[in-house]
């Protein structure tokens, strides 16, 4: 499990000192790494330390090492089980049970360069953004520069984020696993189409070459040294904590997902972070009054510092992230942090496998075969669907 970054630890030596006392004494955490990483299965628990997790709990909990907390949450004050939104909730489930409470589940988005649409006199209202994905395609043409055999400049990518890749299927009517059947979808005609839709696209913008167009630039998300951020792509897709964390030069705006042929709405991706109470804490009730208060009331502290978006439904709306609001001024953070609460209803089931890396690298595999076009996307997926089921049935048989 990844843990809190050295901002985080300061801020967590204030708030929860005996607990960040408990999780060190554990070898769950050093001050002086930006990231530690253990297992809970090797955890030292005895000290009933409380992980912050950024690896989904479902893999855990199918191998018995996490505390189901439905009884706790049943009678608690602030985290009943219709507390949090929909998808973050289920992000924590695994046969009908619950296993951890994700405190923040960021949702991913398209970001557009303001000055370049305005370059082109495209207007930047987010509620022209295109809604389908022919009418996204056709505005990333725009913008789209090649000088002899060298990309200058692009419009969007859409294949470059990988954690997103669920919203993607989703945003055409389907998707990568179903959690109540326990049964991958991989291989779905949606996803086919999806796929086939993005060769296409490479090949109508970026001539076909997915290892010439990754020479000119990194197409993936908006930080410092993305496309995007360099002013060099006129849109991208990242996560809710872009708005802050990725101090883009100039304007921007966000805006929806647009729909593909076969979908039906517009769905986006999470990214949450989760607490979770191991298997054999001795003081397992307290453990959940601290996760409960973490996830709930205690998320409003956290969140005036660190744009992760809560998962909790009654989160104050008049709380945002200071830092948004000392870029964009208190009107339009609220407006922001507003959009992106919304979408968040919206988001679709991810996370819930208990084989989720597995199938993540197994999706990743396919993206570089489908886009180098060593396999067709039939091709590809088939392999995957095959590939990832398999390995579904085996854990479950272990479980």
């Amino acid at each position: 499990m990844d843990l809190v970054s050295p901002d985080d630890m300061s801020w967590l030596s204030m708030r929860c000192a005996l607990t960040l006392a408990d999780s060190m004494a554990s070898g769950l955490v050093a001050l002086d790494e930006f990231w530690s990483r253990a297992e809970v299965t090797s955890l030292e628990i005895g000290t009933g330390c409380l992980p912050l997790e950024f690896e989904p709990p479902v893999p855990f909990a199918a191998r018995g090492s996490l505390l189901a907390i439905d009884e706790m949450m049943a009678g608690a004050q602030w985290a009943k089980p219709d507390a949090f939104y929909e998808a973050p909730l289920k992000s924590c489930q695994w046969q009908g049970k619950t296993y951890g409470l994700a405190s923040s589940a960021g949702p991913g988005s398209m970001f557009f360069s303001v000055p370049l649409f305005e370059q082109k006199g495209i207007s930047t209202k987010r509620e022209d953004f295109p809604k389908t994905w022919d009418d996204l395609k056709a505005l990333s043409a725009e913008f789209v520069v090649w000088e002899n055999d060298e990309l200058k400049q692009a419009g969007f990518m859409p294949w470059a984020t990988s954690w997103l890749r669920p919203a993607w299927s989703g945003l055409n009517g389907g998707k990568l696993y179903d959690a109540a059947n326990n049964r991958y979808e991989i291989a779905s005609e949606q996803n086919i189409t999806w796929l086939d839709y993005m060769v296409k696209w490479l090949d109508d913008q970026y001539r076909g070459d997915i290892e010439k167009v990754n020479l000119y630039g990194n197409w993936e998300g908006t930080y410092p040294n993305s496309a995007f951020n360099l002013g060099r792509a006129a849109m991208a897709q990242e996560g809710s904590w872009g708005t802050t964390d990725a101090e883009i030069p100039f304007a921007w705006e966000v805006a929806k997902f647009p729909v593909g042929p076969s979908g039906t709405r517009s769905v986006t991706g999470f990214w949450p972070n989760w607490f979770v109470i191991p298997s054999g804490s001795p003081h397992a009730q307290e453990a959940f009054l601290f996760i409960e208060y973490f996830s709930t009331k205690g998320w409003e502290t956290w969140y005036l510092y660190i744009m992760d978006l809560p998962a909790w439904k009654a989160f104050p709306p008049e709380i945002v992230t200071q830092k948004l609001v000392d870029q964009v001024g208190p009107e339009r953070a609220r407006e922001i942090h507003q959009f992106y609460t919304a979408y968040l209803a919206d988001a679709i089931e991810m996370w819930t496998s208990p084989i989720d890396s597995f199938a993540s690298e197994t999706m990743g595999t396919v993206m570089d075969e489908v886009m180098h076009k060593t396999k067709t996307p039939a091709e590809a997926l088939q392999e995957a669907q095959q590939l990832c089921q398999t390995k579904l049935e085996e854990t479950l048989q272990g479980a």
